[in-house]
């Protein structure tokens, strides 16, 4: 969780940028992988 001001608009913009960077290196969710592989379902 970050506490910010609606003045740090920059530090923001890092916080966002860092968190997808992490996001992508997990990969897909293994949850969305399960599901799109189950027979029958489109």
């Amino acid at each position: 969780m970050y506490n910010l001001s609606a003045a740090m608009g920059p530090r923001w913009a890092e916080i966002c940028t860092e968190f997808t960077e992490k996001i992508k290196k997990l990969g897909p969710s293994p949850i969305w992988l399960a599901e799109c592989k189950v027979p029958g379902k489109e």
